[in-house]
């Protein structure tokens, strides 16, 4: 669990703002990459981590949050729902490597133009929303869960199942084994 310096357990709206801070800079970060020419692959690598980090942001969130949220305002709850799948849809044709590179860069410029969006909302209405309906202590729980479940998944981001993946890394590990072996055969 995260906690501050003095201690204490964080609030899941504080915990969203350091998400929204994070998304924020990893896109100022890939601004940047491109406005100095940075080579293709690390542009497409930042936008890659952007991608990533909203995906799990979002989807812990709508796991921990919304459901809390549900019982005093539906309707507000389907309406950043909805904000998230556009946000979705947008990583998804991003990470569509046959779309043409034009098309996933236009994807991008509007992902940041919808995350910007729903940023801003989020600091307006959502936040204001939850501490007014939820308690100190119902946020920190709320936000214990919130890192419990984005820790999972952030696991599960890390450990890549597809079977290339595998054989890329047994790859990457037998020229050390034959190597090894080498060495331990070697005369004295």
């Amino acid at each position: 669990m995260e906690s501050t310096d003095t201690g204490r357990a964080e609030a899941i709206v504080d915990l969203l703002q350091a998400d929204d801070a994070q998304v924020a800079a990893l896109f100022d970060r890939h601004a940047a990459a491109e406005k100095n020419r940075s080579p293709a692959a690390v542009c497409e690598r930042l936008m890659g981590r952007v991608c990533e980090t909203l995906s799990i942001q979002r989807l812990a969130e709508e796991e921990v949050l919304y459901p809390a949220v549900r019982a005093s305002d539906d309707k507000l709850v389907f309406a950043f729902l909805l904000a998230g799948v556009g946000i979705t849809m947008r990583i998804a044709e991003i990470r569509d490597a046959a779309k043409p590179r034009a098309t996933r860069d236009f994807s991008a410029l509007r992902l940041k133009e919808l995350v910007r969006r729903n940023l801003l909302e989020r600091t307006q209405i959502l936040f204001p929303f939850v501490r007014s309906r939820l308690s100190q202590t119902q946020m920190i729980w709320l936000g214990e869960d919130y890192l419990e479940r984005k820790a999972r998944l952030w696991t599960l981001a890390d450990a890549d199942p597809t079977p290339r993946a595998a054989a890329r890394k047994v790859a990457a590990i037998l020229p050390w084994r034959k190597r090894a072996q080498r060495e331990e055969t070697r005369p004295r």
